[in-house]
């Protein structure tokens, strides 16, 4: 369901750094906002992944699940153990700060919530360059590189 929405099918990697939309939800509880970015760096990893590719860092606002901050690659594992994994994330020039990293509740590999979401939001809506730094799995430890500067208020207030 989550990699159905975050797809990169509809990606395109010019104009608006955020990507903007919003999805009713079918059972009259409201409206799910997204918001996605695209890397501005590329992976390349090798069998069986493959190809170059970008990454999506995707924030979303659900009725009833809250707010979620979504890290998403096309293709490769990412190392994260059933109890979480440390992400170091750096936003701007910063320091490097230390979140957590959870795998999605289907198992899918390629993606993984940033937690606690409040404070990456807090500390991503005053940046310009958000850097993610995650374990691959065979593919070693490597940084996802985002644009940031023009998130604006979000999640608009409906």
């Amino acid at each position: 369901m989550v990699a159905a929405c975050l797809g990169f099918a509809s990606t395109s990697l010019t104009g608006a750094t955020w990507n903007m939309w919003g999805e009713a939800d079918e059972m009259g509880r409201g409206t799910t906002q997204f918001a996605s970015t695209v890397s501005s760096n590329t992976l390349d990893f090798t069998f069986p992944y493959t190809g170059t590719q970008h990454a999506r860092l995707t924030l979303r606002k659900h009725p009833r699940m809250g707010l979620d901050v979504i890290v998403q690659i096309e293709r490769g594992q990412f190392v994260c153990r059933i109890d979480g994994c440390a992400l170091m994330v750096r936003f701007d020039e910063g320091q490097a700060e230390r979140f957590y990293g959870a795998g999605a509740a289907d198992g899918t590999s390629t993606i993984l919530f940033i937690r606690p979401s409040d404070r990456f939001m807090a500390r991503v809506r005053k940046a310009k360059r958000v850097r993610i730094e995650a374990q691959f799995y065979q593919q070693g430890i490597r940084v996802l590189d985002f644009p940031a500067d023009d998130l604006g208020p979000w999640p608009p207030s409906r």
